[in-house]
C-alpha cells in the first residue's frame, strides 16, 4: 500500500521520485535505529532485519522461495499440459489464471508421472516425456533454496507469414483477423517476426526479458462510409481522419520483467501478461490479444489450502496488478469526450484487477475477477482516488467527477463431466462491464462457453476443443 501511495503522488505531479526515494530511504534508517535500541528480547520479536539481510535469508529458505520465470502464454507447454489435465492425470491445476510459472508447470508435470505410473496410454507418455525434457534443468535442481542460478537462452524464433486479401485490424469496432498475438502488426501481404527469450534466476530473484523485430505492410485507411460507422458506433467526438496507416519497422518488448518470489508468492514488475480465462479463444478481460502492461504484480504462483472450516473451497490462487496503459486516445471526464486521433493521452489512465481462483474438487474449478481502469485528463491519481477504485461499490454515470472508473467484472469455471471425467470437460466465462457481476446481470452480460475432449475414439493423437461466444448485449 505505501509503494501505491508513493506512486500515486509522483504521477499527480505532488513528490519528485527522489523525494520518494529518499524518504523511504529515512522511513527505513529511523525505523531500524529506533527498534534496535528500544527493543527488549524478553518481550518477544526477532531482531530487525535489513532488506539485504531477509533477501540473503531467501537463498537458503527452501523450495518456497526460490524464483521462476512464467512460461509464455503461446508455448506448446499450455495445450500439452491440458491434455494431461483432460485425461485425468493432473488435478490440481488453475485453467483460468495464467500464465504458470516453470516451477508450477513441474509440478503439474510430476503430478502426472505419478498417475501415469503403471498405466498403458502411449499418447500422454509422449506428451510427460516431451515435457521431463522442457524441465529438466527445474527437475535437476536440488530444490532445498540453494541453487546457485541459471542463465538460460529460453528460445530464438523466426516467423514469416502472408495474408492475401484486405484483414481486419480494427479489433474494438469490427474484429481482427489475428487474434492472441500480443498486438503484434499485420496487414495485407508479408509480415515478419524474429525474437528471442531469455531468463536468469538466483535464489528469489528472476528477470526475463522477450524481444522482437516485427514488420507488416501499410494499411489503406477506411472509406468514409466505414468512418461514419466507427464514429457513431464508438461515440467519437469527430470523424476518424481518412489516413493509411504506414508499414511498420519495429524493435518491440513483449514480456519483460524482474520478480522476488516469498513463499510461493511471485512478487514481479514490467511488462507481463495475463489470461484469466480457460478458452483457446482468450479471455474476454484479460488475453494476450493485446500487447502486455507495465504492471506491479503479486501471484500466488501454487495452490494454496485455507485453514480450518475454509478448507471446504479447496486449493486457491490469487493474483493482484496494478499498472498503467499504453497508446489510449480518448477518454470521457467532466467535461465531456476528450482526446484526439493519433496522439496518445497523457497522462495515460491506470489499471488494477484481482482474481480469486477456487478449485473444491479434483474436477471443478470456478473463480472471479474484477478490474478498474480510472486515471487521465481529469481524473488525477491519489491516495483518495485509489482508495474509492479499489473499494467503493457505488458507481457514476461516464464522466462523472465522482466516477471510481471502468470496472468489468468476470467470473470463469471449468469442470470435467461425470462417466466421462476423463474424456469430456466444460468451461465458461462471463463478462460484464460496469456491473457487479454476470451472475447478477445475465442479461446484459458477454458469455462464452466450449467443451473439450481430451481424447477421440480411434484417433490417439487427436483431441477437440469447440467453443461459442455470446456478445449480442442489449
Amino acid at each position: 500500500m505505501a509503494s501505491l501511495v508513493s506512486v500515486s503522488r509522483v504521477k499527480a505531479h505532488q513528490h519528485f521520485p527522489s523525494d520518494v526515494v529518499v524518504g523511504s530511504v529515512i522511513g527505513n534508517l529511523v525505523a531500524q535505529n529506533i527498534y534496535s535500541r528500544h527493543h527488549d528480547s524478553e518481550l518477544g520479536g526477532g531482531e530487525w532485519r535489513s532488506w539485504s539481510a531477509i533477501a540473503r535469508g531467501f537463498e537458503s529458505a527452501g523450495p518456497q522461495n526460490l524464483a521462476s520465470p512464467y512460461v509464455p502464454l503461446d508455448s506448446w507447454i499450455y495445450p500439452a499440459l491440458d491434455r494431461l489435465a483432460g485425461l485425468g492425470l493432473i488435478d490440481s491445476g488453475f485453467a483460468g489464471m495464467r500464465p504458470w510459472t516453470r516451477r508450477e508447470c513441474l509440478r503439474q508435470l510430476s503430478e502426472a508421472e505419478e498417475k501415469l505410473a503403471g498405466e498403458d496410454n502411449n499418447e500422454a507418455q509422449k506428451l510427460v516425456d516431451a515435457l521431463q525434457r522442457e524441465f529438466r534443468s527445474e527437475g535437476e535442481a536440488t530444490g532445498g533454496g540453494d541453487d546457485r542460478g541459471t542463465l538460460r537462452l529460453e528460445s530464438i524464433y523466426s516467423r514469416t507469414e502472408h495474408i492475401s486479401g484486405m484483414p481486419l485490424t480494427d479489433g474494438y469496432t469490427f474484429g481482427q483477423t489475428q487474434i492472441n498475438d500480443f498486438g503484434r502488426p499485420y496487414g495485407e501481404g508479408w509480415s515478419t517476426v524474429n525474437g528471442f527469450s531469455a531468463y536468469a534466476t538466483r535464489g528469489p530473484w528472476v528477470a526475463y526479458v522477450r524481444g522482437e523485430e516485427q514488420t507488416a505492410p501499410s494499411i489503406p485507411a477506411f472509406s468514409l462510409a466505414t468512418r461514419q460507422v466507427v464514429q457513431q458506433v464508438d461515440f467519437f467526438p469527430a470523424l476518424p481522419p481518412g489516413t493509411a496507416q504506414p508499414s511498420v519497422t519495429q524493435f518491440s518488448l513483449l514480456d519483460a520483467y524482474v520478480g522476488l518470489m516469498v513463499s510461493n508468492y511471485q512478487i514481479s514488475f514490467g511488462r507481463q501478461s495475463l489470461s484469466w480465462g480457460p478458452g483457446e479463444g482468450g479471455s474476454m478481460t484479460l488475453s494476450n490479444n493485446a500487447p502486455p502492461i507495465n504492471m506491479f504484480r503479486i501471484n500466488r504462483t501454487t495452490p494454496l489450502k485455507l485453514p480450518s472450516f475454509l478448507g471446504w473451497l479447496g486449493p486457491v490462487r490469487t493474483e493482484f496488478f496494478f499498472g498503467q496503459l499504453a497508446g489510449q486516445e480518448f477518454i470521457e471526464n467532466p467535461s465531456g469526450v476528450v482526446g484526439q486521433f493519433g496522439q496518445s493521452l497523457s497522462p495515460q489512465p491506470f489499471i488494477h484487477g484481482q482474481k480469486i481462483s477456487f478449485k473444491p474438487t479434483r474436477n471443478f474449478e470456478f473463480g472471479f475477477h474484477r478490474t478498474t481502469i480510472y486515471g487521465g485528463p481529469g481524473y488525477p491519481l491519489t491516495f483518495h482516488t485509489l482508495i474509492r477504485s479499489l473499494f467503493t461499490t457505488g458507481n457514476e454515470n461516464a464522466g462523472g467527477p465522482s466516477k471510481p472508473g471502468n470496472r468489468t467484472s468476470g467470473l470463469n469455471f471449468s469442470y470435467r463431466l461425470p462417466y466421462v471425467r476423463n474424456w469430456l470437460s466444460l468451461f465458461g466465462e462471463g463478462y460484464t462491464d460496469d456491473e457487479f457481476s454476470p451472475i447478477a446481470y445475465v442479461d446484459v452480460s458477454a458469455w462464452r462457453a466450449g467443451l473439450y475432449l481430451s481424447r477421440f475414439p480411434g484417433v490417439s493423437r487427436l483431441d477437440f476443443r469447440v467453443e461459442g461466444v455470446y456478445t449480442d448485449i442489449p
